[in-house]
């Protein structure tokens, strides 16, 4: 991949979050599954300068006091439990100048 990306260029990947309770059982398609560390540290071993790493979360706000306060308790178990709530992550890299 970098060999084909411009220097100074942008490479920017997706993957299912597999730390997510129910999201990467959900995509059949996703053959091999990758840990957003472990994405970021190919891309450096790769040869490229990470610019950041993104979680993406597809929620509804709720302006009801009873499910806010649900989603305040489902994010402190799923912190406690080593689970992330973020349906996907990106990882934001770019090719070295020289």
């Amino acid at each position: 991949v970098l060999e084909h990306l411009k220097p100074g260029g942008t490479f920017v990947i997706g993957t299912p979050n597999i730390f997510h309770p129910t999201r990467y059982l959900q995509d059949p398609t996703h053959v091999t599954p990758w840990a957003y560390d472990r994405l970021a540290a190919a891309l450096l071993a790769l040869g490229f300068d990470l610019s950041g790493i993104y979680r993406s979360r597809n929620s509804v706000q709720s302006s009801r006091l009873r499910a806010r306060l649900a989603a305040f308790v489902a994010a402190k178990l799923c912190r406690h439990l080593g689970l992330d709530s973020a349906n996907s992550v990106f990882v934001v890299a770019r090719r070295p100048t020289k």
